[in-house]
C-alpha cells in the first residue's frame, strides 16, 4: 500500500510539472493583452487633438463668406432700390475722412464699454451689431491704407464701421451707467483732433449709412487677395512663435 501511494504522488507531481511547463510556453508565445496596449494608438489623444481650439485666422472663411454675400447683395440693390425704411435700419451720420484716424484707435475701448452694459435698447443693439459686422467686411481694419488712402477699395467700408463706432459712442454717452467713461473717450478724441489742426474730406465724407445695409469693398477680388495674405502672415507668425518657444524650452532643459 505504501508503495502504491508513493507511486500515485510521484505521478501527480509529474503531471503538475507538465502543466506548468505548457502554460509557460503558451504565455511566451501569446503575451497578455495588457502588454499590447503599449503599442496600440491612443484614440483619446487623437480625439483631444481633433478637438483642439482653432487658430485666430480660422475666421478667414467667415470673411470670405461675408464678402461673397455682400457682393451679391450690392448687385441686387443696384437692380432694385430698397423701399422699406425698416429694412434699411437706423441712419448713421457721416464721418469726415480725417476723423476716422482719431476714432479708429479707440474702437476696442468703445466696444469693450458697450459689452459691459447690462441695460440696452434697440438703438444700442443695432449700432453695436452693425459696427461689429461692418468691421468684419473691412477685414477687421488690417488692410494698410484702408483709413488714410481715399483711393483704397476699403476706404468706404472703413467710413461705415467707424461712423457706426462714433454713433455708438455718442449713444453710450447718454446712458447714466456709461456716461463717465464715454465722456472721457470723447474728450480724448476731441483733444487728438484739435492737436492735429487738419480737417480733410473725401468722396465718402458726406455719405450716411444705415444699420441694415453693409458696405463691402469695391473690388471683391482684391479683398480675397488680402484674406490670403492675412492668412499666410498669421500662419507664418504662429510657426515662428512655436519654433521660438521650443528653442527656449530646449535651452532651459539643457
Amino acid at each position: 500500500m505504501l508503495r502504491m501511494r508513493d507511486a500515485l504522488q510521484t505521478e501527480r507531481a509529474v503531471v503538475l510539472r507538465q502543466k506548468t511547463s505548457t502554460s509557460r510556453r503558451s504565455r511566451a508565445c501569446h503575451p497578455r493583452r495588457k502588454t499590447m496596449k503599449r503599442f496600440l494608438p491612443d484614440r483619446t489623444s487623437r480625439r483631444s487633438s481633433a478637438a483642439a481650439p482653432t487658430r485666430p485666422w480660422s475666421a478667414l472663411p467667415l470673411g470670405i463668406l461675408l464678402l461673397v454675400a455682400a457682393t451679391a447683395a450690392e448687385a441686387h440693390r443696384s437692380g432694385a432700390e430698397m423701399n422699406s425704411a425698416e429694412a434699411r435700419g437706423l441712419e448713421i451720420s457721416a464721418i469726415a475722412h480725417s476723423d476716422m484716424a482719431f476714432v479708429a484707435p479707440y474702437y476696442g475701448a468703445i466696444i469693450a464699454l458697450a459689452e459691459r452694459q447690462t441695460r440696452t435698447d434697440e438703438r444700442f443693439r443695432r449700432l453695436l451689431n452693425y459696427t461689429r459686422i461692418q468691421k468684419t467686411y473691412c477685414l477687421w481694419g488690417l488692410v494698410p491704407g484702408a483709413i488714410t488712402n481715399e483711393e483704397s477699395s476699403f476706404n468706404r467700408c472703413s467710413h461705415a464701421y467707424l461712423a457706426g463706432t462714433w454713433a455708438l459712442l455718442e449713444h453710450l454717452a447718454t446712458k447714466p451707467e456709461a456716461h463717465a467713461q464715454a465722456a472721457r473717450i470723447v474728450a480724448s478724441i476731441e483733444n487728438d483732433r484739435s492737436a492735429a489742426l487738419a480737417f480733410v474730406l473725401c468722396q465718402s465724407s458726406a455719405e450716411t449709412f444705415h444699420t441694415g445695409e453693409f458696405i463691402a469693398p469695391v473690388q471683391p477680388t482684391v479683398a480675397a487677395g488680402w484674406l490670403v495674405s492675412i492668412g499666410l502672415a498669421g500662419g507664418m507668425t504662429a510657426a515662428f512663435g512655436r519654433r521660438a518657444v521650443s528653442k527656449a524650452r530646449n535651452r532651459s532643459r539643457s
